[in-house]
């Protein structure tokens, strides 16, 4: 098996530059460690295979919307090359080689795979704030029961539930990221910087809530906003995004749904 390096690439933060390293690899999964910066869902990848240069996606978890230097997350899918423990993942466009990253490390990691981390997430029947009759009436589709997630990460609590529709393809998902400390509105400031895409702020919104854009395949009806030291993400997918009154209906409904 060949070795690859993972280069991540994080347009939308000003932040260090981002190296994580794949820990171990699980079927069609791997579990990661961030060594440097920060990671969000749905960051796009060029993996490296000596010299040669592969698109790819890291996609993480539903319920993992950060991730720091030092957290670890297992369950990330890829798409391309498959990665070995070992290989190491950088900022896209930021280093010219695998070695150039190693040489920005204050020492380079164990090639060797590393002890597998314990499970990230645990389950998490109270991440389901909405019961299933609530969104289904709100929603317009009936779905069913959620299953919930939770994960802790360095600098608060992550929780996640993921809602089905009953004979269809949509699906709800709510995540949550519970701050454990800090300034509430650099905590607001830094959520919605590590967002994929842009943000389109909702006028007068007491929240200061915001739809998610402009995530290519990945764009869904999303609202994003932030209550007493709680980032509060809503994903609606499954609605036709080139179905411009189909987004309209399904956002008026998504603003219809109490706030947590």
């Amino acid at each position: 098996m060949r070795s690859v390096l993972l280069v991540v690439a994080l347009a939308t933060t000003a932040w260090a530059e981002n190296i994580v390293r794949v820990v171990s690899v699980e079927g069609p999964t791997c579990t990661l460690e961030v060594l440097s910066g920060s990671l969000v869902n749905g960051d796009e990848v060029d993996v490296f295979d000596g010299a040669k240069k592969a698109g790819a996606k890291v996609k993480f978890p539903s319920s993992i919307d950060l991730m720091m230097k030092g957290d670890k997350v297992a369950g990330v899918s890829f798409d391309g090359a498959r990665p070995v423990a070992g290989a190491l993942a950088a900022t896209k466009g930021a280093f010219p080689s695998a070695e150039a990253v190693r040489r920005a490390l204050p020492s380079a990691p164990p090639t060797a795979p590393a002890p597998a981390p314990s499970p990230a997430l645990k389950d998490s029947p109270a991440a389901c704030v909405f019961t299933a009759e609530e969104l289904s009436r709100a929603l317009g589709f009936k779905v069913e029961a959620g299953k919930g997630t939770e994960n802790a990460f360095s600098g608060g609590v992550s929780t996640s539930c993921r809602w089905n529709e009953v004979k269809g393809l949509k699906s709800v998902v709510l995540n949550r990221q519970v701050m454990s400390g800090g300034d509430p509105t650099a905590n607001r400031a830094g959520l919605r910087k590590m967002l994929a895409g842009r943000l389109e702020d909702i006028a007068g919104d007491a929240d200061q809530a915001a739809w998610q854009v402009d995530q290519g395949d990945l764009t869904d009806v999303t609202l994003h906003y932030f209550r007493n030291d709680t980032g509060v993400e809503v994903r609606v997918s499954g609605v036709d995004k080139r179905d411009r009154r189909a987004v309209e209906a399904m956002r008026r409904k998504v603003l219809s749904l109490r706030r947590l």
